[in-house]
C-alpha cells in the first residue's frame, strides 16, 4: 500500500500555489477512488480506501470514511470496520480492518466489495502458491534468492525487497525489484538484486510471490514515478483491477530473511 499516497496525488498531477497576479483557469477534474488491498495469509484482512485530490485541493491523502466494506471467500463474508491507523510492521496506512486473518489457501479466489453512497467498487483476486526459497545469500552489494521452480508459466511473478540496517543510523534504505520469469523453465529460479553502496551491519530480504495483476500494478506505478520526475520518460497508465476505481487487490505469499552482513 505504499504506492497509494503517490497514486492518489499522481492522478491530479500535483497541487500548486499560484501568485496573486497570475490568473489561470484550472480545468474541471474528476475525483477518483483509490484502493490498495494487499492481503497476507495469517494476517488481518485490511485495506486503504482513499480518494484522489484535485489540483485546487491541498496536497494530502483524502481517506474515505463510513463505506460499507467486506471481503468474500466462498460463502463466507468478512465485514470491515472503519478504523485509521499506521500499521507498524510495514509503516502502511490502513483505514479498514477486519482483524480476521486471511486463510492460508493456495487456490481459489477472494472478492472485495466497497460501497460509498451511490458508488460501488468491486474486485476479485486469486490466492497464490507459497514462495519456495531454497537459499538467500548476499555478497557485497549483490543479493541472490534461489527458488524451486514449481510455478506455471503464467504464475512466475516475484518481488524482492531489501532493507539495510546500521546500528548508528535511524534511516533504513530500502530497495525493491520486480521479476517476470514466465519464460524461465529451469528447475531453479535465481532472483538477483543489487543494493546501493550504503554502510550496513545487517539486512532483511523479503521474497514475495505475487500475481500478474499485482506485478503489472507495481510496474506501472514505478514507470509513472519515473515519468513524473523525468520529462523525457514515456508516461505509463496505472494498471488496476479495481472496478469502479483505481488501485490493486491482491494476495501475496512471502518469506523473510534477516542476514548479518557488514558493508563495507
Amino acid at each position: 500500500m505504499k504506492y497509494a499516497t503517490f497514486l492518489a496525488g499522481l492522478l491530479l498531477l500535483a497541487s500548486c500555489k499560484l501568485n496573486d497576479d497570475v490568473n489561470l483557469a484550472l480545468p474541471s477534474q474528476q475525483r477518483y477512488y483509490v484502493v490498495e488491498a494487499i492481503l497476507h495469509p495469517g494476517q488481518p484482512m485490511e485495506l486503504l480506501f482513499s480518494e484522489s485530490n484535485r489540483m485546487s485541493d491541498v496536497a494530502s491523502l483524502s481517506f474515505v470514511w463510513f463505506a460499507d466494506a467486506c471481503f468474500a471467500i466462498g460463502t463466507d463474508t468478512i465485514s470491515l470496520t472503519n478504523y485509521l491507523f499506521l500499521r507498524k510492521a510495514d509503516s502502511v496506512m490502513i483505514n479498514y480492518t477486519s482483524q480476521v486473518p486471511l486463510p492460508n489457501l493456495h487456490s481459489g479466489s477472494i472478492a472485495l466489495r466497497l460501497v460509498k453512497d451511490r458508488d460501488t467498487l468491486t474486485a476479485t483476486t486469486r490466492f497464490v502458491k507459497p514462495v519456495e526459497v531454497e537459499s538467500c545469500t548476499v555478497s557485497g552489494l549483490d543479493i541472490t534468492a534461489t527458488l524451486r521452480n514449481s510455478y506455471d508459466s503464467h504464475d512466475r511473478f516475484f518481488r524482492v525487497e531489501a532493507f539495510l540496517y546500521q546500528s548508528s543510523s535511524k534511516k533504513i534504505p530500502r530497495y525493491t525489484q520486480l521479476y517476470n520469469l514466465g519464460s524461465d523453465t529451469s528447475p531453479e529460479l535465481a532472483l538477483h538484486m543489487r543494493v546501493g553502496n550504503v554502510p550496513r551491519d545487517s539486512l532483511r530480504v523479503v521474497v514475495s510471490h505475487i500475481s500478474r495483476e499485482h506485478y503489472e500494478y507495481l510496474y506501472s506505478c514505478s514507470r509513472a514515478v519515473d515519468a513524473y520526475f523525468d520529462p523525457f520518460a514515456v508516461p505509463t497508465p496505472i494498471k488496476t483491477n479495481i472496478s469502479g476505481g483505481l488501485g490493486i487487490f491482491a494476495v501475496v505469499q512471502q518469506q523473510s530473511f534477516l542476514l548479518k552482513s557488514r558493508y563495507p
